[in-house]
């Protein structure tokens, strides 16, 4: 596993192309988000793995482009668990959600 400042090094990358990108921490019977834009993102990710989170993938949402709207949205597990059929399945799961709720405040 990376260190956390490996995983908010790589937080930033993703961040230079992406209108917003979070980093998934997996609990057990939850699932939480450290934002990009967060000032305190690394002590909440270390807090979130001291406390049982396990650092999971990305998922990004992109700008359309010119347009001001939120466009396409994009997710992996971290490349440790690329391959992995569950984290495969975590992450087509959150895209849908994350479409669906999307396409609900885009008709409100």
């Amino acid at each position: 596993m990376r260190t956390i400042s490996e995983l908010i090094a790589e937080l930033d990358e993703i961040a230079t192309t992406a209108e917003h990108v979070a980093i998934v921490l997996g609990f057990e019977t939850t699932t939480i988000f450290v934002w990009n834009d967060n000032i305190n993102r690394l002590s909440n990710l270390a807090e979130a793995v001291k406390a049982g989170g396990m650092p999971l993938g990305f998922i990004a949402i992109l700008s359309a482009v010119g347009s001001g709207e939120l466009g396409m949205l994009s997710a992996r597990p971290l490349r440790e668990l690329s391959g992995e059929e569950w984290a495969e399945k975590l992450f087509k799961r959150l895209l849908e959600e994350a479409a669906k709720r999307i396409n609900f405040l885009r008709q409100t």
